[in-house]
């Protein structure tokens, strides 16, 4: 079965390890027990056997244990959060795990994880050579090999560019950049934020969320904020279709939903990738929607969204650098204080 393939990778921080102690647990779904799920503290790693069991022997500096949920199962959640993990103690010595069977379609995520990516020990690098990267790049060829549309996520490494080129290019339209968001594929989270800037801006500018997956949802979730239908646009459909057929790749159903578009919207033809941007007007707000990866971003912010929004331009902002050598950011404020204040309140 083709499913969007996910790689997290869990990055886990360089320590100097105290002491290990026994720790055991099972991993169960509805009293069911799970054989074969990985378990880990972040430097070590265990698998439940058939009764769903596992035997960890725990850092003492580790601060949870945590399950790398398998294909077909998600981790309950509390207040919209997977608990796939659970705080670690020395003192503690038993853990267990209860996960849920996928609710959704075919259309589910697979998860491979790397528990430690930076491992501290020789013998944590063997097994990261010899266990755990030779799978993950077997699965990951063999996804490749069915078209499957593939996401890498580096917790706290990825560096929002997109929003530092935007803004740039909105002060040379001469636009102000009052707010910036960022917020996760949650539905109700992004609607509300959706909202929020619905009613403080006149621009809403959107980066990412318009590609083939499941939480790719910023498309449907600003038409219906600004209750627009979704049509499909059969010129982006087409660009999809030659696209598959000159790479030799069946195109899966779900890239489909990369077509369907705003109803009236003007559209962003994507010549850097596959999912287009669009742009539309609505109650009295102009509102963009542009892809996440910088490599389609970048290019149609200044090929596509920037002459778009070159109509709604007032001029363009000039600014001047003032360097100061020996004043500290106080004594500073003491002298142009006045001006800066009036700044602040243009």
């Amino acid at each position: 079965m083709k499913h969007p393939l996910l790689l997290l990778l869990i990055c886990c921080g360089l320590c100097t390890a105290v002491s290990a102690r026994p720790i055991r647990g099972t991993v169960k779904c509805g009293g069911r027990p799970l054989a074969g799920v990985a378990v880990t503290d972040g430097y070590t790693f265990a698998q439940s056997d058939a009764q769903g069991a596992f035997a960890l022997d725990a850092d003492d500096e580790a601060l949870f244990i945590s399950v790398v949920t398998p294909a077909g199962y998600i981790a309950p959640l509390k207040e919209g959060v997977p608990q796939f993990f659970l705080p670690y103690t020395p003192s503690a010595k038993r853990f267990d795990f209860e996960l849920q069977a996928w609710p959704g379609t075919a259309a589910c995520y697979e998860l491979l994880a790397i528990a430690d990516p930076q491992p501290k020990t020789d013998e944590h690098f063997e097994r990261l050579r010899t266990e755990i990267i030779p799978p993950l790049q077997a699965a990951t060829a063999a996804k490749k090999a069915q078209g499957v549309n593939q996401a890498a996520i580096l917790l706290g490494d990825i560096v929002n560019t997109d929003a530092q080129l935007i803004s740039q290019g909105l002060s040379e339209l001469g636009i102000n950049v009052f707010y910036q968001t960022v917020v996760g594929d949650n539905p109700a989270r992004l609607e509300r934020v959706v909202r929020e800037a619905k009613d403080r801006a006149d621009i809403i500018i959107t980066t990412g969320g318009l590609g083939p997956t499941l939480d790719d949802l910023t498309k449907e979730t600003l038409a219906t904020v600004f209750g627009k239908k979704m049509v499909l646009h059969q010129p982006s459909m087409d660009r999809l279709t030659d696209f598959f057929k000159t790479i030799g790749r069946e195109m899966t159903k779900n890239n489909e939903k990369q077509a369907w578009l705003p109803e009236g919207c003007t559209v962003f033809t994507n010549l850097w990738g596959t999912a287009p941007g669009c742009a539309f007007e609505a109650d009295g707000k102009h509102v963009l929607m542009l892809p996440g990866p910088p490599r389609e971003c970048n290019p149609m912010w200044k090929e596509c969204a920037m002459p778009y929004l070159y109509k709604l331009a007032g001029g363009c902002i000039v600014s001047h650098n003032i360097r100061v050598f020996g004043l500290g950011e106080i004594w500073w404020m003491g002298i142009a204080g006045k001006r800066i204040l009036c700044a602040l309140y243009l």
